[in-house]
């Protein structure tokens, strides 16, 4: 086994993909939120991506109506992240 990987400071964005689909027609939002952190893992990566994902998932299923779902819609989230160590994270 390797050695667990630690990036000092990054910043980078977590997405969450919704793809609704109501018979022939295919529906798909994208939420996006960007961050910068400290001592990044690839256990809290998979914390934030959870968490967002779970955030959506509500949002989503608290307006079916808003966003065309009905009893027969098929809903699929899709979830990833995308990190850029840096050497510095410049804060007002």
């Amino acid at each position: 086994m390797g050695k667990k990987k630690t990036i000092e400071n990054c910043v980078g964005t977590v997405t969450v993909s919704t793809r609704i689909q109501n018979g022939a027609v295919t529906t798909t939002y994208q939420f996006k939120a960007g961050f910068a952190a400290h001592g990044w893992t690839d256990k809290r990566a998979k914390d934030v991506v959870r968490q967002m994902k779970s955030g959506v998932k509500n949002m989503i299923f608290a307006d079916k109506e808003h966003f065309g779902i009905t009893d027969t819609s098929k809903v699929t989230f899709y979830s990833g992240v995308k990190v850029l160590e840096c050497d510095y994270i410049l804060e007002k």
